[in-house]
């Protein structure tokens, strides 16, 4: 990854130290400082690839351990940006965005470049913590560290990298930026700092404030690159006071459903999440992206997190009022939506585009690597494709892009990504998980009809036991339909009695939700079986059973499925029926097209399932 600096030191303040947290946990090995005029730069070296672990620098420059966050830090470094704390509560996590930096991450080593002047003394104190991708554990804590930015030696010479040419201007680029985004034939996401020339080589770069700065705004423009600036509109990054009647003497516009006093919170992301119902917040997001627009001079906006409308059904309307409200506001601007397939067909006539995000390649923050999509998780996409997608298309001429994530040096991965994309007839980019890099590379999608098929059938979504399990015995094969995304039929068998700390994705295994299409489980054995009973739990979501209405227990004989139990409107989360007194080769639950819990008719959702004796 190329960053343009100024001249680096050879001389640097080095900090050594080691902590574990748990027995299990990362270790910070090193911290090292060095400065040029007017940056400072912080190396911290980890015992482990720090992606895609959380690095949080905690940072006291006003010498004072009675204000701030707990601790006295005054500033907070995550990600690509530096925070200012600007909280009443020092143990409140509230937060202001200062300035974009720049992040450097390579195998064990996060490299950081912070503008000196962003802080009100040279004479620093830091906290380096290391936490787990989901926020859910700290692995690593260091001690105070104390940082004298004016003993750190300034460097006689500055040598600066021969900069990159940038791409020529664009032919197009005196049209309108909205007839611009329709001819793009290729597009970028970056959300950290720089790499004019880099993305000047793109048609449509979507970027984040305050990270670019307005005068690289201003050279892309002029090269006919058409850049638009990221806006959440489903989430709030920080708490906001407003008018003081929300959750805790906050704004109005923050959720309390857990009615703990407290306004709700994105759990991986920190964020707190915003209701499109109220129109003060959507007064606000008017006024951030005219700012956007207006003061920063990007061309147009791109809409995150649309989706929070699943997490919130009832505040649909007012999301669908909140992006009019913006293209009332911006009716020149292009505006890029985000995900939010459930509402982008009330969406469509205001946008100009839709992007869908790890179409086929993309990170697994259990595993921690970057991989191909699962053949469930691509059919699952396809799908959503051809039910929200495709029929929009026909009577509104969006351009749809993918990004997909894969490291750069995986050509394999996004040739692939970039054939299925070109396949459906959409731009494709792929990038690092966090964007903070650009990707520059020759590879074209090729059209190819495969991917237009289903690529997971039952078979291939099968799990054999490889010893007895929740009665079943080995060698049990448990074959499914299909599976919705991110579902395996893993957890059918566990035997895990509470699940409700299970990562969703381990806590049941659902069926693919398509129209017209019937959904059966089986579990075929290479031993007959006898008699007994098979118990179906159901799976639960906030505390509600997502029982089937209408399904069959079929048993397997003479290679042949026979019903055995016909079961309709059952209204309890535990289902067990008697098997006949006969040998048979396998079970079946088998539900007709339509026939799933009457909120999700083309659904089949299970827990658990026991074969009992008995």
């Amino acid at each position: 990854m190329m960053r343009r600096l100024s001249a680096i030191l050879a001389v640097s303040l080095c900090l050594i130290f080691l902590i574990t947290m748990t027995a299990n946990a990362a270790q910070i090995l090193q911290v090292d400082s060095t400065r040029t005029t007017t940056d400072w730069q912080m190396q911290i070296k980890c015992d482990t690839v720090v992606e895609p672990l959380i690095i949080q620098c905690l940072i006291d420059d006003d010498q004072n351990p009675q204000t701030g966050y707990t601790g006295g830090f005054d500033r907070l470094v995550e990600f690509d940006l530096l925070y200012k704390f600007d909280g009443n509560d020092p143990t409140g996590w509230t937060w202001q965005q200062l300035a974009g930096i720049t992040r450097q991450l390579s195998g064990n080593v996060a490299t950081y470049t912070l503008p000196i002047n962003q802080f009100s003394s040279e004479q620093l104190r830091l906290q380096i913590r290391l936490l787990k991708s989901d926020y859910s554990q700290v692995l690593a804590q260091s001690e105070s560290i104390k940082v004298n930015l004016s003993d750190l030696p300034q460097p006689a010479q500055v040598a600066v990298e021969p900069a990159q040419p940038l791409a020529p201007a664009k032919a197009n680029r005196h049209l309108p930026a909205r007839d611009r985004v329709k001819q793009a034939n290729s597009f970028y996401c970056y959300y950290g700092s720089g790499k004019v020339a880099q993305l000047s080589g793109y048609d449509l770069a979507i970027l984040h404030s305050p990270q670019y700065k307005k005068a690289d705004i201003a050279t892309l423009k002029k090269l006919g690159v058409v850049t638009t600036g990221y806006i959440s509109v489903g989430e709030d990054d920080k708490i906001r006071e407003g008018n003081g009647k929300g959750p805790n003497g906050k704004a109005s516009w923050y959720f309390d459903r857990d009615h703990d006093g407290m306004p709700d919170q994105n759990s991986i992301w920190k964020s707190y999440f915003a209701n499109p119902m109220d129109p003060l917040w959507r007064a606000n997001r008017v006024a951030e992206a005219k700012r956007l627009v207006e003061e920063d001079g990007y061309d147009g906006i791109f809409l995150d997190t649309i989706d929070t409308v699943g997490r919130f059904p009832d505040t649909e309307p007012g999301m669908v009022q909140l992006v009019r409200d913006l293209r009332d506001a911006l009716p020149d601007a292009p505006i890029i939506l985000n995900q939010g397939y459930s509402l982008l067909s009330q969406l469509a006539p205001m946008a100009d585009a839709f992007m869908l995000e790890s179409f086929t390649a993309t990170f697994d923050f259990q595993s921690k690597k970057y991989r191909l999509n699962t053949p469930v998780s691509m059919d699952w996409h396809s799908h959503k494709v051809r039910q929200y997608v495709q029929p929009v298309l026909k009577d509104y001429p969006l351009k749809v892009l993918v990004l997909d994530y894969a490291l750069p040096t995986d050509l394999e991965s996004i040739q692939k990504a970039a054939d299925r994309a070109a396949t459906f007839g959409f731009l494709f980019a792929s990038a690092p998980i966090y964007l903070d890099d650009v990707y520059i590379n020759d590879i074209v999608g090729k059209l190819d009809p495969k991917w237009l098929e289903k690529q997971a059938t039952p078979k291939s979504m099968s799990l054999t036991l490889p010893e007895s399990a929740n009665g079943f015995p080995m060698n049990t094969v448990i074959m499914p339909s299909s599976c919705y995304g991110g579902y395996s039929v893993k957890p059918l068998v566990d035997g895990i009695t509470d699940r409700s700390t299970l990562h969703w994705s381990e806590s049941a295994w659902a069926s693919a939700e398509i129209e017209g299409e019937d959904v059966w489980l089986a579990f075929e054995f290479d031993t007959p079986q006898t008699g007994g009973k098979v118990q179906i739990t159901w799976a639960t979501d906030s505390g509600k059973a997502y029982i089937s209405d209408r399904y069959r227990v079929q048993i397997k004989k003479d290679g042949q499925w026979f019903d055995v139990v016909e079961q309709t409107r059952q209204s309890i989360p535990v289902s067990l029926h008697p098997l006949p007194e006969t040998s048979y080769n396998g079970i079946r639950i088998f539900q007709s097209a339509g026939d799933g819990p009457k909120s999700r008719p083309n659904l089949m959702w299970i827990a658990q399932v026991r074969l009992l004796s008995r």
